[in-house]
């Protein structure tokens, strides 16, 4: 009988310590890659300016994993491909990065954009991992992703938005900002989980240092010095994008059912299931109404009304009152959590 050459591959691969780093978006994965790409105590596979050590873990974690069930395709030459980066690391931490691996949504697992799925896929190829995930306060996450949706086309003012957000509970960003549940769930997969803090992790050296540690990453937090985060885009610039856009609110119209059936960024994936469709319903229903006047004052751009207001405050508490679990060090109202 023939040995899996899959198999073979496992039992020859190095021992050294493997981790994923899958973002949150918005929350310095840039950065974080610059000091992967040039730190000297790691081995890095990528994602540095889409750059991989290797173009199939490139694909693999950029396609494959998000976007598939590795189960239905012959998955030998990525195995293969990390099986070599993990076996080359010379006792080194081996780190793979790419914020798309977190960005397409909470679903139930199985599904082929569930971010548990997604987890799945990459052990099921790379094998065992820890995962690092960086979280950030998330009225301020909200903000920023808010600002990249609209550079990328969308349309919505911020108060629909929300909405929006708010109207899927289940899917589309709300669920991954219960941090203390990502966290427990990806434990069910990842071997151990290190959170870190947005906030803490470039403004404060002992900090990152300990958690790299804790990771078996050393001599790191000295290249933090020459990365400079990217400066967020202004609230004049997007409130500008935004009212250009609206002199035409048709192609908004058109667009906000495809942009909201999509998970996320990066695709416009089509849900099919039932909770989906109902969720797709009301969308529609929603874009009837569509504020097409909009808000596109840029001092005025992020005010919510009071009662979606309360209803995002209430998400906030309910998910934040268990932050201590997954740091017990930060003093988490400090940063503007709301607990």
């Amino acid at each position: 009988m023939q040995n899996d050459p899959d198999q073979e591959l496992r039992r020859s691969g190095s021992k050294a310590r493997f981790l994923v780093h899958v973002g949150l978006p918005k929350c310095g994965s840039t950065s974080l890659q610059k000091v992967f790409a040039t730190a000297p105590g790691i081995t890095f596979l990528g994602k540095s300016l889409l750059h991989y050590a290797d173009s199939r873990i490139g694909q693999f974690t950029r396609l494959v994993a998000p976007f598939a069930d590795v189960r239905m395709s012959d998955q030998h030459g990525y195995r293969e491909a990390f099986a070599a980066g993990l076996a080359g690391a010379g006792g080194k931490p081996v780190v793979l990065s790419d914020e798309i691996l977190s960005s397409v949504g909470f679903a139930a697992r199985g599904t082929g954009n569930s971010f548990l799925q997604i987890l799945d896929n990459v052990a099921a190829v790379a094998g065992p991992f820890e995962l690092m995930i960086v979280v950030r306060e998330q009225r301020a996450f909200l903000k920023s992703y808010y600002k990249q949706w609209v550079l990328g086309g969308g349309h919505l003012c911020f108060q629909d938005f929300i909405a929006a957000i708010l109207l899927r509970r289940q899917r589309f960003l709300l669920p991954m900002l219960d941090y203390p549940a990502l966290a427990s769930a990806a434990g069910q997969i990842a071997s151990r989980v290190h959170v870190l803090v947005f906030e803490r992790l470039f403004s404060d050296r002992a900090y990152r240092e300990a958690k790299f540690a804790a990771m078996g990453i050393s001599g790191i937090s000295g290249h933090f010095a020459g990365v400079q985060e990217r400066p967020s885009r202004s609230d004049a610039e997007i409130a500008g994008k935004l009212a250009e856009a609206r002199k035409n609110p048709w192609p908004a119209l058109l667009s906000m059912n495809k942009a909201f059936l999509g998970p996320d960024l990066y695709t416009a994936q089509t849900l099919d299931s039932p909770d989906a469709l109902a969720t797709a319903n009301a969308i529609k229903s929603l874009n009837l109404t569509i504020r097409s006047r909009g808000e596109t004052a840029a001092e005025s751009m992020f005010t919510l009304d009071a009662a979606v207001e309360v209803d995002l405050l209430r998400h906030f508490k309910m998910f934040n009152h268990r932050l201590p679990e997954i740091d017990s060090g930060t003093d988490w109202p400090s940063l503007d959590y709301v607990l």
